[in-house]
């Protein structure tokens, strides 16, 4: 494993999130484990919550009428 701060971090989450600490640190064995688990459909899901900063807001004149 290596010794980048956040090596650590990649041993606690799956898939595509894993391979992502993997490019970072350049840790082989991490980036394969997260193959795996994306393989054997541990990756983690898609948050499906809509994004609310795309969301119109209330200027400042509409919230006065």
């Amino acid at each position: 494993m290596s010794d980048h701060p956040i090596a650590s971090l990649g041993k606690r989450i799956g898939g595509t999130a894993k391979e992502v600490v993997a490019e970072i640190t350049g840790d082989a064995r991490l980036q394969e484990d997260g193959r795996r688990d994306i393989a054997d459909g541990r990756s983690p899901a898609v948050d499906g919550r809509p994004d609310l900063r795309a969301t119109p807001r209330p200027t400042q004149e509409g919230i006065r009428r």
